[in-house]
C-alpha cells in the first residue's frame, strides 16, 4: 500500500514540477491564493514558477529515495534521505526569503 502512495505522490509533484517549469496553471502556494486577482497576477512570474518547480521536483526526488529504500529495503538510502532533505530546506528559506524581499521592495518603490 505504502509503495501505491509514493507512486501517486511522486506523480503528483512530477506534474506539478513540470507545470510550473512550464509556466502553466495557478501557483501552487498558500501565497498565492490568499492574494487577491490583482495580487495573484504580479506574484505570477518566471522566479516564482521556476521556484515552485524546484520546491517540487527536489520533492519527488526525495519521494523517490523513500521509494528505493522501501522496495529494496536499502539502509544506506537514510544518509542520501536526509542530505536532500536538508538541501531542500535551506534553498527553500534562501530562495524565498530572496523572492518576498525582492516583492516588498518592488512593492515599496511603487508606492
Amino acid at each position: 500500500m505504502l509503495i501505491i502512495e509514493l507512486v501517486l505522490l511522486i506523480s503528483i509533484s512530477l506534474i506539478i514540477s513540470i507545470f510550473s517549469f512550464l509556466q502553466k496553471g495557478p501557483l501552487i502556494s498558500v501565497m498565492y491564493y490568499m492574494a487577491s486577482q490583482e495580487e495573484r497576477k504580479k506574484l505570477k512570474t518566471k522566479e516564482r514558477y521556476y521556484f515552485i518547480g524546484t520546491i517540487f521536483l527536489t520533492s519527488a526526488i526525495i519521494l523517490a529515495i523513500v521509494l528505493t529504500e522501501e522496495i529494496f529495503n536499502l539502509p544506506s538510502m537514510k544518509r542520501l534521505l536526509i542530505v536532500a532533505s536538508i538541501i531542500l530546506c535551506v534553498y527553500f528559506v534562501i530562495r524565498y526569503t530572496q523572492l518576498e524581499s525582492e516583492r516588498m521592495k518592488n512593492k515599496r518603490i511603487k508606492n
